[in-house]
């Protein structure tokens, strides 16, 4: 397998974003149960709630936007209250979006040994991470890890088109060029099926794929025509063993 350029994922990949997303949401979710109180259904059922809002929002507000994640949890505030002919406080909403908004500022944090894999690379590397535009850059400059990329991709979809159009953009050729990140939906198979190769980086947070989940969707057989192009590896520091 001959790599000349890679194209990396960030959340989950370099840094551990899973937990960072869902801490919020559970902070928001509380907030809907103390003021509905028997009236709230579990929390669980607030944050699916929430993510079937934002799954239908993704294509018009951008994936997890600044806009879109907290106003999820507004709107769900606002049906339960109806449910329970509740008048809203606005009080509480105001305090639901501040909850969720929290996702935006903290601190991250990069997976052991990132920093040292990156400076090892020593081929074209090419950021390609999905989000809204303000957060992803907040997370690259939080970590630092800007310095270490040739260029940065922060797009709002992640198929098939989008790494089309990142090869022809950047010059690169498909068949020496790989996509390395954790999810099998945006990072693995659009890439494979735009003709590069794919390492699917295996974590602890893989069980946490939130489009996937309300999907009811796997990802784990790749087909027998990508076999060749694709490898699993445990962690984003095994990729050197395959770039040399």
């Amino acid at each position: 397998m001959e790599i000349k350029s890679c194209l990396i994922d960030l959340d989950d990949c370099l840094i551990p974003n899973a937990h960072t997303y869902y801490l919020p949401q559970l902070d928001a979710a509380k907030l809907i149960c103390i003021d509905l109180m028997w009236n709230a259904p579990y929390p669980t059922t607030i944050i699916k709630m929430a993510t079937d809002i934002q799954l239908a929002n993704i294509k018009e507000l951008g994936y997890i936007s600044k806009v879109c994640f907290p106003l999820s949890y507004v709107k769900v505030y606002e049906e339960l209250c109806a449910q329970s002919n509740k008048e809203p406080n606005h009080k509480i909403k105001g305090a639901i979006i501040d909850a969720a908004s929290k996702f935006f500022l903290q601190e991250y944090c990069l997976f052991d040994g990132v920093l040292d894999t990156l400076k090892a690379i020593t081929i074209p590397k090419i950021m390609v991470t999905r989000g809204d535009l303000d957060i992803q850059n907040y997370k690259i400059d939080n970590t630092g890890l800007r310095p270490y990329f040739d260029h940065i991709e922060i797009v709002n979809m992640k198929n098939t088109e989008t790494y089309l159009d990142i090869v022809l953009k950047y010059g690169l050729d498909q068949a020496t060029t790989v996509m390395i990140g954790d999810s099998y939906y945006n990072d693995i198979l659009p890439a494979l099926e735009a003709g590069l190769h794919a390492f699917k980086v295996s974590s602890a947070l893989d069980s946490v794929d939130w489009e996937k989940e309300h999907r009811n969707e796997t990802h784990e057989d790749i087909p027998e025509k990508f076999r060749d192009k694709y490898i699993k590896i445990k962690n984003f520091n095994e990729i050197v063993n395959y770039l040399g």
